[in-house]
This record gives C-alpha cells, sequence and structure tokens, in this order.
C-alpha cells in the first residue's frame, strides 16, 4: 500500500484524495457498452461516494458527519441537470449497477431517496415501463417511438420546440387512424351488395349519400345550440352551391400537395365559405401557395379566414397597385407618342 501511495502522490494525487479501487468494476464497466456518457459520469461518482467509505450506500461528509447523497448533489457535482440524472440513475438501475430506495412511505420523492451501488452489476429483471426514459414527452408519443421502433439517446433530453413538434405529429397520427378507422367502418355498410346490418334505413341512407357526395367520414358532432347548429349547416349547404367550389377543389387538389391525407368535404366547405368572388379565390390561392410543408389540409382552413379577414387591406392594395401600373403605362404611352411626334 506505501507503494501504491508514493505512485500516486508522483501522478499528483495527495493524501486523502485516493482509495483502491476494485479491478473487477473496472473492467465491468469498461465493458458496459449500453450505458450512455452520462450514466458511466454518475456510475464513477457513485463508486467515488461507495468504496471511499466503505459502503453500498452513497453518502458523503458534512460537518463532520456523513448524509445520504442526494439527486442534487450529483446534478451539482457531475455538472449534469436533475432530469440527466434521474435518466442516467433510471440506466444504471436497469443495468443492475444501483437502485433507488424511497425513505419511508410516499415513493421516490424529491430529497426522498437512498442510492445503492455496488461493484458488480446485480441481476435484475426485464426493466419496467417505470425505468424506461421518458424524455419528458406524452403517452401518445411514447407509444409512437415503440409503434416504430425508434429509439432516442437516454440521456436525451427534449426542448420544447421538439417536444411541440412530435407532439402534433402523434396528434395527426391518431386522427389519421380515427378516420382512415372510421371509413373502413362505414365500408361495409355501403358496399355494393352490403347485406342488411342492424341499423337504421335512415342511418344507412345519409351514409350512402355522403359516399355520393365524395364525403365518407362522418359529419363533424352538432353544436350544442340549435341555432349554431343550424347556421353552420346553412353555411355548408351554401357553399355545396357556390359555383367556384369544383373550380376550388380541383385547384387545390392540383396545386397544393397534402401526401397521405384526403380533402375531405367539410374541410373543403369551410374553404369555400369564405370566397365568393374570382378576387377572393385569386388571394386564397396566392396565400395558399406560400405555405411550406403542410401537415394536413386543416392549414388551409386557417389560411382561408385570414384571407377573409384581410380582405378589405388586400383589395385596397390591390386597386393602389392597379391604379400605379395604369399610370406608369399613361406616362410610357405619352413618352412613346413624344418620342414619334419628334
Amino acid at each position: 500500500m506505501a507503494k501504491l501511495s508514493d505512485w500516486l502522490r508522483k501522478q499528483g494525487v495527495w493524501a486523502g484524495e485516493w482509495y483502491g479501487e476494485a479491478k473487477a468494476f473496472v473492467l465491468a464497466a469498461a465493458r458496459a457498452v449500453d450505458l450512455s456518457a452520462n450514466a458511466l459520469r454518475v456510475l464513477f461518482y457513485l463508486r467515488l461516494h461507495t468504496v471511499a467509505y466503505q459502503s453500498e450506500l452513497a453518502v458523503t461528509m458534512l460537518n463532520g458527519k456523513l448524509r445520504r447523497v442526494t439527486p442534487s448533489d450529483m446534478a451539482k457535482d457531475t455538472s449534469l441537470t436533475r432530469q440527466h440524472v434521474r435518466s442516467a440513475l433510471a440506466e444504471l438501475e436497469a443495468a443492475g449497477y444501483a437502485i433507488r430506495k424511497p425513505i419511508g412511505e410516499g415513493g421516490l420523492r424529491k430529497g426522498n431517496v437512498e442510492i445503492y451501488c455496488w461493484t458488480l452489476p446485480h441481476l435484475v429483471d426485464k426493466p419496467s415501463s417505470s425505468q424506461r426514459p421518458t424524455f419528458d414527452l406524452s403517452t401518445d408519443v411514447l407509444k409512437l417511438l415503440r409503434r416504430f421502433k425508434m429509439q432516442l439517446p437516454t440521456d436525451f433530453v427534449a426542448p420544447r420546440e421538439y417536444k411541440e413538434f412530435v407532439e402534433a405529429v402523434a396528434e395527426r397520427y391518431k386522427e389519421a387512424v380515427l378516420v382512415a378507422a372510421r371509413e373502413a367502418k362505414e365500408a361495409f355498410f355501403v358496399a355494393p351488395g352490403a347485406p342488411a346490418y342492424k341499423v337504421e334505413r335512415k342511418t344507412l341512407k345519409e351514409t350512402a349519400e355522403r359516399v355520393v357526395r365524395g364525403d365518407v367520414f362522418p359529419e363533424p358532432p352538432p353544436s350544442s345550440s340549435s341555432e349554431e347548429q343550424t347556421s353552420e349547416r346553412a353555411k355548408a349547404a351554401d357553399s355545396r352551391e357556390n359555383p367556384l367550389r369544383s373550380k376550388l377543389q380541383e385547384w387545390m387538389q392540383d396545386n397544393l400537395p397534402v401526401p397521405g391525407f384526403k380533402l375531405e368535404a367539410a374541410t373543403l366547405d369551410k374553404i369555400v365559405a369564405t370566397i365568393t368572388t374570382e378576387e377572393d379565390l385569386a388571394q386564397f390561392q396566392e396565400a395558399a401557395v406560400k405555405q411550406r410543408n403542410p401537415r394536413g389540409w386543416r392549414v388551409y382552413v386557417t389560411i382561408a379566414e385570414g384571407c377573409a379577414e384581410q380582405r378589405p387591406h388586400y383589395q385596397k392594395s390591390k386597386a393602389a397597385a392597379a391604379a400605379a401600373s395604369g399610370s406608369t403605362k399613361a406616362v410610357e404611352f405619352a413618352r412613346k407618342r413624344r418620342e414619334a411626334g419628334a
């Protein structure tokens, strides 16, 4: 031991700053290829606060007395965030290197935890869902990750922009699945030669009419107010009688690529309801083609409603531009006449 301490001093490690570590642990840690960099940092920190004190419980000194190490201590001393520390501890538990135990009742609350670490990893059962990193994402997003077998780095912490984006994708995925399920279900009722299912004839008739119109999806749920419901139906009827409807539908399908989504009649109704003239249609077309990477047809409803709100300003701008263009043409015509006369 004296020779070891002399050698450590030559390396710049002084008395009180070294201890003998087990070769078995170093070898096991070197082979832990499944552990992330953050998990290894936390593992070595735990070894520092267990072996040095000849204890499996991670402890440290405070005012000459031993006290247990907390996740806050680990975050401070390793320069990791609290979330990184939690994810790293979950990894170490799954790998059998460590375990967190609550003090008393109440679970692993803040400051109510003891952390144990072993020299060699213990055999553990298959990690439970509670030990899997959640990345601070919703259940729907985590289901999608498992559905498509996507693996994020275990030490990944999702920033706000990332969460907003993937949450929106998960919501659209759910909607698409529901729409496809409804369409498939209704197909069994309206297909040629379909058997007489035990449903009201009126329902079958309405479904068949929607198929003929190209709208096989159920209508939106009725409003709580009968007046609002009547108003919405009137608007939908008016939009279907709009002579620009077919022209708009054809233009949207040819010029606005939204792969994987069908332009539903209900969505088209809302857009057509904001368009009454060719000028209105031209305004919507100018705004719609500027949309990049649309995530569905509904975004164009928002664009159409925005165009309707900005229509007075748009018309004034167009009129001013036309007047300026006419004035320029008149000046040019007068100049050419003068040159011809000269």
